[in-house]
Order: structure tokens, then sequence, then C-alpha cells
């Protein structure tokens, strides 16, 4: 309610806007309220003609002309005949709740954008009080583009891949709570969209684990290729010292037999030695006998 109004307000007919409801999931004109507003208005003219609200004649019909409206001193009736219509619309659960907005809600393009599948399967009732900030004559184009703004989110929630960056996610939940600043109900987008991005981490953990394991895997690998090569040269050390032990051993045996033969000749040699002393014995038995025998004649 205005404080100290003036007698007059000017205006253009653009800035009547009619009054809507909202039904079978669209809005349309408030006919029969407007009828009810009307039968009241007419009453008091005709109980108080003098503090009614008049509208300039001249200006009906004429788009963007200026009209006059006189205005009761306790502004009660410019409360009833400009607030009721336009109240009436924007208390009985519509998206605009905000008395200070005017938002064309039956605007082609709006009914358009309400027609979409997302607004059938979630329907919405956003306030847009936040708009009240704006310049009225930009309020309707925001609007439309939060409206836009919610179907090109869940669209770009559904086509989500795992795959997609994490600032996809962090900046599609911005923009739910942007959305929800505006009255929209964003409970069941953000909650897939937390889902989502709840797999996506658990993904990407897996993703970082499977990475930690093949490297690991590489690293044992080239571990196994070095220590495979030292046991390479070791057993190749080992033939080595193995065909060498065979060559020993050989060798060995080789001497061993003919240690076995010379030892043998040694036995047989002093056999053999034994008898010719008993000759050289015998020999030099005899050499004395006949050395010593007398001469004979």
């Amino acid at each position: 309610m205005l404080k100290n109004p003036p007698d007059l307000i000017c205006y253009r007919s653009p800035d009547l806007r009619p009054p809507l409801d909202w039904v079978d999931n669209k809005w349309v004109p408030l006919q029969k309220q407007q009828k009810e507003v009307v039968t009241r208005n007419k009453k008091k003219q005709e109980g108080n003609p003098s503090k009614s609200l008049l509208a300039d004649k001249e200006c009906d019909g004429v788009e963007g002309a200026v009209g006059k409206m006189t205005v009761e001193d306790s502004a009660t009736v410019g409360v009833e005949s400009v607030g009721e219509s336009t109240g009436a619309a924007m208390n009985d659960d519509m998206p605009c709740k905000d008395q200070n907005l005017r938002i064309v809600e039956d605007s082609q393009v709006m009914q358009f954008i309400q027609a979409m599948d997302v607004f059938q399967s979630i329907p919405q009732e956003p306030h847009f009080r936040p708009l009240a900030e704006c310049e009225e004559v930009c309020r309707e184009g925001l609007a439309l583009g939060h409206m836009m703004t919610f179907v090109n989110v869940t669209k770009k929630i559904s086509t989500l891949q795992a795959s997609d960056p994490r600032i996809d996610f962090d900046s599609l939940l911005k923009c739910l709570s942007e959305l929800e600043l505006h009255g929209f109900n964003v409970e069941a987008v953000r909650s897939r969209l937390l889902e989502l991005q709840s797999m996506k981490d658990s993904q990407e953990q897996l993703k970082t684990k499977s990475k930690n394991i093949k490297s690991e895997i590489i690293e044992q690998t080239h571990e196994r290729t070095k220590v495979k090569a030292e046991l390479d040269e070791v057993m190749k050390d080992l033939k080595l010292l193995e065909d060498k032990k065979k060559e020993v051993e050989e060798k060995k045996a080789r001497l061993l037999s003919i240690n076995n033969e010379n030892e043998s000749e040694i036995v047989n040699l002093k056999s053999g030695i034994g008898s010719l002393f008993e000759e050289i014995k015998k020999v030099n038995n005899e050499f004395k006998s006949v050395a010593g025998s007398p001469w004979k004649k």
C-alpha cells in the first residue's frame, strides 16, 4: 500500500496486464474474477462516485496512450480495484507471487515453454522474486530466460557422460541454486545430478586405482626384467662352472688312471728287480767261486 498516494496516477495501456490463473497446466485470464471485480466496483461507484477509480475515455483502444485515474484518499479502493484483480492472480498459487512483479505469464513464448515435456514431468511454480530488483521492462525476458535455463539444465543432465569434466557438474549445480532462488523446485533434478556426480566420483576413483595398479605392474615388470637379466648371467656363469667342473673331473679321472697305471708298473718293476738281485747274487757267487778255484794244469 502506498504512503501518501498522489491524487492522479498516469499509466499506459500496455502497463495494464490481465490477471492469470493456472488451469490445466497453463495460464488463462481470470475472466470470472474480472467480472466479479467490475460488479463490486460498479456498486461502489453508485454509492460513492466521487471516490471511484475513473479511467479517461480518451485513452480507450489507443495503444500506448496515457490515461488518468483518481485514487481514493485512503488508497483502499485503489488497492481493491488495481490490487484485487492483479493481487488475486498473484496470490493464487502463481509462479509470480510477489505483487511487485508484473510478468506476462500468458505470452505465447511462455505458453510454448510451459508446454515442454520437462514442465509436464516436473511442474514448476517459480515466484521470480529476485527479479523485483530489475527494471520492469527486463523482467519478462529474464523470467523466460530462467525458464529456458531450467529446460537446458535438465536436458544437459540427461545427456551427461561419465567422462565429462567435473566443472560441468559444478556449473549445473550452480545453475540449480540460482533457479532455486527464483522459486523453481529443483530437488529431483539436483538429486539426480548429485547421484550422477557420485557415480562419476566412484568411477574416477576406480580409474585412479586401476591406473595405480597398471603403474605398479609396469614397475614390477621392469624389476622382473632386470632380475631375469641378472639370473641369466648367473646361469651362464653356472654353466661355465659346470663345464669347467666336467673338464676338471675328466682330467681327474685321466690322471687317476695314469696314476694307477704307474703304481702297477712300479709294483711290476719292484717285482722284477727282486729277481734281478737274485740273479746278480748268483752270478757274484759263481764269480767268486771261479776266481777262487785252484789253477788247473
